[in-house]
């Protein structure tokens, strides 16, 4: 596991702590059973993720033959997941 330091504001801090006393755990699992399942849900919606449907866009062939192909590289900036 790796430690991270995040700052939260008061109402995010207060409503982490009511659901983590709710489901009788740690604060700390609480925050990382809803980061796992906000990136599982992710996953699945994959192909609707709006980074994704502009990338499509912008690697078809233009109509103009004087517009640049600014995507080429694409795939160097985007997370492994998404392509």
């Amino acid at each position: 596991m790796n430690r991270t330091q995040i700052y939260l504001d008061d109402d995010l801090a207060t409503n982490l702590r009511t659901g983590a006393k709710l489901k009788k755990i740690s604060v700390s699992r609480y925050i990382r059973q809803l980061l796992t399942e906000k990136l599982a849900s992710q996953a699945k919606t994959k192909s609707e993720n709006p980074l994704i449907v502009l990338a499509s866009l912008a690697n078809k062939q233009s109509k103009t033959k004087n517009k640049t192909n600014v995507a080429g590289n694409l795939d160097k900036y985007l997370p492994k997941e998404w392509r």
